[in-house]
């Protein structure tokens, strides 16, 4: 999205955002680092992206002084969400395999575009288990329309894992059936394999008393061979 040559993304997307407020900027400098953050191959980072580095509108900054190169440390304190936000979007690409496939086969084999349901939108779905991550499935949707949209998911429930506003390894919030894509946002949402089986009527497994049972059930099996071998015994002795 941005290097040392040419604006800065922030700078970028002031001058091509003129009357858009910072608010709104910053959320389309997230989704634009997180584009990238979630694509396969090897990311590239421009240095100070994390605080919204800026060169004050230099496009060509080779033999500018260091007020214009300089890194500016005020903002990391000033834009520590931002920061936040890149850090968590790291982490999450460090612990899953699904976002940095080692060949091109396995994209072309694990990576597939689903349809959208609205203009200026992208989204694709990776095959976590096929590449050895523990997310089953992942989707990623990105919305660049003003206003948020609608995507019917597949049956389970997915978890999110990135929005507008955090990204990590935590899971943010659970969605089923459905998921509403904020303006200006990339969602990545997950499956994991204990929420692909199908679902117990009543939900059991977040029951106690069905855990209680179960539990209860099974150290009465291991009683009863206790008992039987030591009947087995007697009789041998």
């Amino acid at each position: 999205m941005e290097a040392h040559d040419n604006l800065t993304l922030w700078d970028k997307l002031a001058i091509s955002n003129p009357d858009e407020s910072e608010e709104e900027r910053q959320k389309m400098h997230r989704m634009a680092n997180a584009m990238v953050m979630t694509s396969q191959g090897i990311p590239f980072l421009h240095a100070g992206s994390e605080f919204l580095r800026t060169k004050d509108g230099n496009h060509n900054s080779y033999n500018a002084p260091d007020e214009i190169n300089r890194f500016v440390w005020a903002r990391k304190a000033e834009y520590q969400e931002n920061v936040e936000y890149m850090k968590g979007l790291i982490a999450l690409r460090k612990e899953h395999p699904a976002f940095r496939m080692a060949e091109a086969e396995m994209v072309r084999a694990h990576l597939s575009f689903p349809e959208m349901p609205e203009m200026n939108m992208v989204g694709y779905r990776i095959e976590g288990a096929a590449v050895g991550d523990s997310f089953e499935e992942v989707i990623v949707l990105m919305n660049a329309n003003t206003e948020a949209e609608t995507y019917t998911l597949q049956d389970g429930v997915y978890e999110v894992y990135v929005d507008g506003e955090n990204a990590g390894t935590e899971v943010l919030r659970t969605e089923k059936e459905e998921v509403e894509v904020p303006g200006k946002t990339l969602l990545v949402l997950s499956k994991s394999v204990e929420n692909s089986l199908p679902a117990v009527e009543g939900n059991t497994s977040q029951n106690p008393v069905y855990l209680w049972a179960a539990m209860a059930f099974g150290a009465g099996l291991v009683v009863v061979m206790l008992m039987e071998r030591k009947k087995n015994l007697k009789k041998t002795a």
